[in-house]
């Protein structure tokens, strides 16, 4: 017993993470039949298959097949998810949008579990509990956990380099900052917009050696800096198995996402835009309006006493590069002519470094409270209680949209209609609720049109006598709310059979029309 008990306490941190991240695995995995699907999962599943004969076969001609520029994208992450959710469905464990899923939840949990050891890195245990509880209640990341294999994989990678990036610079290691850059090329292989990241790294490294250099050796710190993109590199190629045959791919990549490659069309303010034309402000805006709003004002707060300790000039270094963190992509996010859409998703790997800020934020009110209160213990609780249900509320009022989320001001704002102000279901999840009502409701023979998306719907269970077809002969429509879809259906002279709503605002509606 005595041994257990010293392994616990040596390495409680790793423990505790750990604990953290199956907790949120098991009640993920609880509520996984609840997610629909999301408009990318049938592309991504296709990358992944399309990787698998180019595997079997060696010929690149199966690569260039890959729609919706899937050629842009390291493959690794999707093949493996193929070969899981295939697995997974033949032994009957899941239901096949579950097992699509699953790969999925995991990797969301294993950022939960690096947070808390992030935090811990840079703050207290109590800090580092507040990150965790920020950060698994920001209504998005619970709905993208389940359905989003782009983004939560590329924020999972960053937040893991990052945390061996901090630990380098702590222990003064040049191996542990090779592993970091091989991390970090591992995560541009996953989706090239890691590379925001790259200022953020190198300013807090000559930050970080600016104080030593009066005794720096500069051909020692050269060859550390060149090793560092050697490994940069290296993770970069051995990540992206698709570029071995033409390593001009991986520059191509880059290059390609800097142009207009989107053409869809976003709903902003009432208003729709082209990505290319959206305001300079609209990332930084979803990202606030996706935040409840105690973590906002925590997050705020969190950010205010950086700035009193930078005119103090006793800022740690880890807290500069979380600032950078987040600031240098929000930056590059309001630069004219790049393209935006999807509210704030392609930037959720600043996600980790906003917990730990508003974490940073609240755990300063509770000092304050220590410092002042005579019951300390009693209030710091009935704060942390008081937060936690908070948090719980913003997240169950729109289960299992969460990806739909805006906070009280917004909906204070925007108290009905909001489909009609902003694109609040983009990615069309909502079609499961409606393939079910069709399932239970639908009279013999139904032909449905399904006008956005169709291909979502084949993903989930239809009786043998659905067809699916938009022509005269079709006798149900069925669509998401995403306005500009959504727009042609609008005068329809029949009330809705169905209407999926959260927030006062519609998610999906089904029409019989015939």
């Amino acid at each position: 017993m005595r041994p257990c008990t010293d392994f616990l306490k040596r390495h409680s941190m790793i423990v505790t993470a750990t604990l953290f991240g199956a907790l949120f695995f098991a009640v993920q995995l609880f509520f996984i039949n609840e997610y629909g699907v999301s408009w990318d999962e049938p592309l991504h599943r296709n990358w992944g298959k399309i990787f698998y004969l180019f595997r079997r076969t060696g010929d690149r001609h199966f690569l260039e097949l890959m729609p919706g520029h899937g050629i842009h994208y390291g493959p690794v992450y999707y093949f493996v998810n193929y070969l899981l959710s295939e697995k997974l469905v033949s032994m009957q464990m899941l239901s096949f949008v579950a097992a699509n899923h699953l790969l999925n939840i995991l990797t969301a949990s294993i950022a939960v579990g690096f947070v808390y050891a992030l935090a811990r890195a840079v703050g207290t245990k109590r800090i580092a509990f507040l990150s965790v509880l920020f950060f698994v209640f920001f209504p998005p990341f619970i709905a993208h956990a389940h359905y989003n294999p782009k983004d939560i994989p590329l924020m999972t990678a960053l937040l893991i380099t990052s945390f061996a990036f901090i630990h380098a610079l702590k222990t003064s290691s040049r191996y542990s900052l090779y592993v970091a850059g091989f991390l970090f090329g591992c995560s541009i292989a996953l989706k090239v917009s890691a590379l925001l990241m790259f200022p953020a790294f190198a300013c807090t490294y000559f930050l970080w050696l600016y104080p030593q250099r009066a005794k720096l050796n500069l051909r020692r710190e050269f060859v550390t800096v060149i090793f560092g993109f050697l490994a940069v590199l290296a993770g970069t190629i051995l990540a992206w198995p698709s570029a071995w045959g033409d390593l001009l791919l991986i520059p191509r990549s880059v290059l390609f996402f800097t142009h207009d490659f989107w053409p869809g069309k976003v709903l902003f303010f009432g208003q729709e835009y082209s990505g290319a034309l959206l305001p300079w402000y609209y990332i930084p805006f979803e990202y606030a309006t996706s935040m409840p709003v105690l973590m906002m004002l925590s997050f705020f707060t969190g950010l205010a006493a950086f700035l009193r300790l930078l005119r103090r000039q006793s800022v740690p270094i880890p807290s500069i590069f979380l600032v950078l963190w987040i600031f240098f992509p929000l930056l590059f996010s309001m630069k004219p002519g790049l393209v935006r859409y999807d509210s704030m998703r392609q930037f959720f790997f600043c996600l980790p470094a906003i917990a730990l800020f508003a974490a940073f934020g609240f755990d300063a009110l509770l000092v304050r409270i220590e410092r002042h209160s005579v019951h300390q213990k009693k209030y710091v609780i009935v704060c942390l209680v008081l937060l936690f249900l908070s948090l719980l509320h913003e997240t169950v009022i729109l289960h299992p949209f969460e990806g739909s989320y805006r906070n009280e001001l917004v909906r204070l704002a925007v108290p009905s209609a909001m489909d009609h102000v902003f694109q609040i279901e983009y990615w069309g999840s909502s079609y499961q609720q409606g393939m079910d009502f069709l399932t239970e409701n639908a009279e013999p023979n139904p032909v449905i049109c399904v006008p956005t998306a169709g291909i979502l719907v084949t993903w989930y269970p239809w009786r043998e006598d659905f067809s699916f077809e938009c022509s005269a002969r079709s006798t149900y429509v069925m669509f998401f709310t995403r306005y500009s879809e959504a727009g042609q259906y609008a005068l329809l002279p029949m009330q809705p059979l169905l209407t999926v709503e959260r927030m006062q605002s519609e998610l999906l509606k089904i029409y019989k029309v015939q």
